[in-house]
């Protein structure tokens, strides 16, 4: 499907690589270290290859302290053609594949249970009615939204509780007729008693080889998400002749019905046809952010205005793997030093500014969170190119709720009231772009819940983790301050 996809004008190739072996070297220290999906889909460039998933030989790279032995006799096994290293940094859709039904985290259907099994609830969505309609959407444009070609979704709220959610008691597993005409039919609870939240009755989490399984599926998306700037992502399930396609954001998790390929091919082939003639916003990601020039870079690597020696090895630290990207913030976004007295924006009439978007230049987090959903807050010391300084750039999702206060209207506001021992606001705002919306979140469609609105807040301070303190004074100096500013706040 790839290489005909990619005979398309504007088209990417992509390739699929056995990853199943090989973590990402670049995860060392971060958690869940050895993370590696089964499949990954990559794009099949010089920089992806070369730089990210490629195996070198024996002896020309070094696993950890030493030399790992005996990589080539273990390849010699398989396809060395197909295998390839773990880089989240590139990979654009993982795949998990079983072969025991006892490690699916999903109900399948009554046909694959295994003899002697005990059968799961029945829901009609695990009723066999995708065909039809699958039909139709496969005759469409292969250009079209991937969900078009989706089976009929089953939702629920992301395995890991999701970060200062503001959604209200409500159950958790709805029908929708498409993924692009949401309309959620929540089952029967049965009893009064019934808790809130029950189990969705397609999951099958109450089992601990199941819940291991969803476990490991969670944390594909939540590795994509940590280090790439997604606005959501996709993964795919396959047990035994069954698959699953989930899309997963900040809101939470859509899970399709599942469809047998054996006797449904066109529908895998089409989801991924049509993920690979996708624009790169049309997968998830941020048009916002792209990759620095090497003029930027060299530019970046000059600076020399460092408040301490530890600023100094925290920017320069963050530089050392991966891609230096180019964060682009409306002008409108910044706060002048009179808007911070006043406590509010000023208002701007007529034509929207011709001003150049703000540049902000980062390497890798300095914070990221590990949960696919919720906030998930990353924080930066960015280069700010225009002032010629660093700055902290927190890059986040914000619930859209009336109880939730941005954060940068709530620095605005204690600023205009003179609360001392803040740090000092430079922008803030939503993420917004002209190329389809993709900053606020589609998986609340599905739920009871609001949105989630991406959200980027800018600070002059960079400030040193309270943990790194140097002397008892410091400590106490330290939380003196701060108890002053909650008290006048």
């Amino acid at each position: 499907m790839f290489t005909e996809a990619a005979q398309r004008e504007g088209v990417k190739k992509f390739v699929a690589k056995d990853t199943s072996q090989w973590p990402d070297p670049t995860d060392k220290n971060d958690y869940e270290e050895e993370t590696k999906p089964d499949v990954t889909i990559y794009p099949d460039t010089e920089e992806a290859s070369r730089r990210a998933y490629t195996i070198e030989p024996l002896g020309q790279k070094k696993e950890g302290p030493t030399v790992q032995e005996g990589v080539e006799k273990r390849r010699s096994k398989r396809n060395k053609e197909w295998e390839a290293r773990t880089a989240w940094s590139s990979a654009c859709l993982c795949i998990k594949a079983k072969a025991n039904t006892e490690l699916s985290p999903f109900v399948l259907p009554k046909e694959a249970k295994p003899s002697g099994a005990t059968e799961g609830a029945q829901t009609p969505s695990q009723k066999p009615k995708t065909k039809g309609k699958a039909q139709k959407d496969a005759s469409g444009s292969p250009t079209d939204s991937v969900q078009s070609a989706t089976p009929r979704a089953l939702t629920t709220q992301s395995v890991h509780p999701m970060e200062g959610s503001a959604t209200q008691s409500s159950p958790t597993m709805g029908v929708a007729d498409s993924p692009t005409n949401p309309v959620a039919r929540p089952p029967a609870t049965g009893s009064s008693n019934a808790p809130s939240n029950p189990m969705p009755p397609f999951l099958r989490l109450d089992t601990e080889l199941g819940a291991e399984t969803m476990g490991q599926i969670s944390r594909y998306a939540a590795k994509m998400m940590r280090r790439q700037f997604l606005a959501y992502c996709f993964t795919v399930f396959v047990c035994c002749k069954f698959a699953w396609l989930m899309r997963w954001d900040r809101a939470g998790l859509v899970i399709s019905e599942p469809f047998d390929f054996i006797k449904q091919p066109r529908l895998l082939h089409q989801f991924f046809y049509r993920f690979a003639c996708m624009t790169d916003v049309q997968r998830g990601c941020d048009p916002t952010v792209v990759p620095a020039s090497e003029e930027e870079i060299a530019r970046m690597r000059a600076f020399a205005g460092y408040d301490s020696e530890w600023h100094r090895a925290k920017f320069l630290g963050s530089l050392e793997e991966g891609q230096i990207m180019k964060i682009l913030v409306p002008a409108a976004d910044m706060i002048t030093p009179d808007e911070l007295k006043a406590g509010q924006k000023n208002e701007r009439t007529g034509l929207p500014t011709l001003e150049p978007p703000r540049e902000f230049f980062v390497g890798r987090p300095h914070f990221m969170s590990n949960s696919p959903t919720g906030s998930g807050t990353k924080g930066f010391i960015a280069y700010d190119a225009t002032e010629d300084r660093l700055v902290f750039l927190k890059d986040c999702w914000r619930p859209e709720a009336e109880t939730y206060h941005p954060e940068g209207e709530v620095y605005l506001h204690l600023h205009s009231h003179n609360v001392k021992y803040i740090a000092t606001l430079v922008g803030a705002g939503d993420v917004a772009d002209t190329q389809g919306g993709i900053h606020t979140t589609r998986g609340n469609e599905f739920l009871d819940s609001p949105p989630w609105k991406h959200y980027r807040l800018i600070l002059k301070e960079v400030a040193m983790p309270l943990e790194e303190y140097t002397t008892s004074y410091q400590l106490v100096n330290i939380l003196y301050c701060a108890i002053q500013g909650v008290s006048a706040a």
